[in-house]
């Protein structure tokens, strides 16, 4: 019945070791960027940013509310004058795992910012013993370069698949 229209994805599930991390590949930000944490200060004020709504969607894709976020999750931004331009940040938590949900920018993209939102993210956890997880597609290079860059480690692979219902829905 469904067997024509299932979409396979390979999925990376990495794993970072305390003692593997490296710090040392932090990169250096460009000029006029600048890494902050997700707050519930940013979070409210309508004011500081000129995007913070694609902050506060980002967030509402996994969490039922900005309070649960803010009570159980971490998260850091960069930004560029007034503009939110990539985030990293808890988008499910089970116990002490977070799991990473990342994204810059299109026209902000190749500058290292995710590398940068991804340093602070996993720089929390560690000193708050908490577990970082990263899964994402195998076709996401972009994620996977960043996630060995920063020490992680390919732990399983496995094989995720929807069924689209509609023409219109074949893609990710």
């Amino acid at each position: 019945m469904f067997g024509e229209n299932i979409i396979g994805y390979n999925q990376k599930v990495y794993e970072l070791i305390e003692s593997d991390y490296r710090k040392q590949n932090e990169p250096e930000l460009e000029q006029g960027y600048k890494v902050v944490e997700i707050t519930r200060d940013i979070l409210e004020n309508n004011s500081v940013f000129d995007n913070i709504d694609y902050l506060r969607s980002k967030i509402l894709e996994f969490w039922p509310s900005l309070e649960r976020f803010l009570a159980v999750g971490i998260g850091y931004a960069a930004i560029y004058g007034s503009e939110i331009v990539s985030v990293c940040f808890s988008g499910v938590v089970a116990g002490n795992v977070h799991g990473i949900d990342i994204e810059t920018l299109k026209h902000h993209q190749g500058k290292k910012l995710g590398q940068s939102v991804a340093h602070s993210f996993v720089r929390e956890c560690l000193e708050n013993q908490l577990t970082p997880y990263w899964d994402c597609m195998e076709i996401n290079h972009p994620s996977v370069l960043i996630a060995e860059n920063l020490g992680f480690e390919n732990a399983m692979n496995y094989v995720w698949y929807r069924v689209p219902f509609d023409k219109e829905d074949q893609s990710v």
